[in-house]
């Protein structure tokens, strides 16, 4: 539901999505594209520039209702029909490192209480919603070097989804031949 006045968010979106094109060239070199930009939606795709065909890792969809009295809200989508994805198309994997402990890899990507996947940073919508952090206000970072902008979301999907994949991996499974033989229970020997 719209609470805030659409003509504000519009604004926002604007200028958010100027911000974007204005370094456009410099996300499609990371292989950030922008298919649409259409008030209250902007859907990009995510591909993987140093293999060889540059595949896509996946697209989202992120809406600008109640921006910036709510966060943006962003959706792992099919790159083709853009439908919501059931599972996460990635992991976005995070290592964190501690000072007396030996690091550990999170994964960014997490489902919330509809069954959806959603993106588990501050600054995005799903994360400021879900029960797990209803101590950490969207409010308390809504100002705060720009978090929740496009820019920075746009920049940690780049960093946990697509910055570290370099290589092509197959898995071949192989499955044995089945020799069936059928014979006459009669014609065998006593």
């Amino acid at each position: 539901m719209q609470t805030v006045d659409p003509a504000v968010s519009q604004q926002k979106f604007q200028f958010e999505l100027n911000t974007y094109l204005s370094i456009e060239e410099t996300h499609r070199t990371r292989g950030v594209f922008m298919i649409k930009a259409e008030y209250p939606d902007i859907i990009l795709l995510f591909s993987a520039p140093r293999l060889q065909p540059s595949p896509i890792v996946f697209a989202v969809k992120i809406n600008f209702d109640n921006y910036d009295l709510e966060p943006l809200s962003v959706r792992f989508i099919h790159p083709f029909t853009f439908e919501n994805l059931l599972h996460s198309p990635v992991q976005l994997l995070r290592k964190k490192v501690y000072p007396d402990r030996p690091p550990e890899i999170q994964t960014l990507a997490q489902k919330d209480s509809t069954g959806l996947p959603f993106i588990c940073i501050p600054g995005i919508r799903e994360y400021h919603n879900h029960p797990a952090h209803t101590g950490d206000s969207w409010l308390l970072h809504r100002n705060k070097g720009g978090e929740g902008t496009l820019g920075f979301i746009v920049d940690k999907l780049y960093e946990y989804g697509i910055s570290a994949i370099n290589t092509f991996q197959f898995q071949l499974v192989l499955h044995a031949p089945q020799l069936n033989i059928n014979f006459d229970i009669n014609s065998l020997p006593e």
